[in-house]
């Protein structure tokens, strides 16, 4: 019980600094990150879709981390206090400060870049489909798919 709760602002402060880890990756200038998305400059390219829905899905993935650390941050905070008067129990002060000030830090920091992040990939997403026309390829009917087909076995016998 003791080592649990020793170890539990430790485990906390590692969940937030792995989330910034994460964010700070997807920022990056690297290729197959948001990064490149984010600059006014930005032109889509035709192999950019499949980029953008997948960084789209790794924040959302990691806004889902973010939340749910606050939330568990947001229990643990709620088990301080007294249920019958509402007042924070002895000597528990320290960790209602560190819970107090890891909320603080979670929702004006990583939260909004977060949020900013995925505003900026949906702008990015708009850029792309105005100038592509999205799905040209994953929908052929099946008998275009006959005749190419068809065409590609006249081809292969010849």
């Amino acid at each position: 019980m003791f080592i649990a709760k020793r170890d539990r602002p430790n485990s906390v402060v590692q969940g937030v600094r792995k989330c910034e880890a994460s964010y700070a990756y997807m920022v990056s200038d690297n290729p197959a990150c948001a990064g490149g998305f984010l600059c006014e400059e930005y032109h889509p390219k035709p192999h950019d879709n499949c980029n953008i829905s997948r960084c789209e899905a790794e924040e959302s993935k990691l806004k889902k981390k973010v939340e749910t650390i606050k939330d568990t941050i947001a229990v643990h905070d709620d088990s301080l206090f007294n249920e019958r008067t509402g007042k924070l129990q002895t000597s528990l002060t320290c960790h209602h400060k560190f819970n107090s000030d890891s909320l603080h830090l979670i929702s004006t920091g990583i939260q909004n870049n977060i949020a900013q992040l995925i505003k900026a990939l949906e702008t990015a997403s708009k850029k792309y489909k105005a100038t592509y026309y999205i799905g040209s390829k994953t929908n052929i009917s099946k008998t275009w798919r006959k005749k190419d087909n068809k065409m590609k076995t006249r081809k292969s016998k010849e």
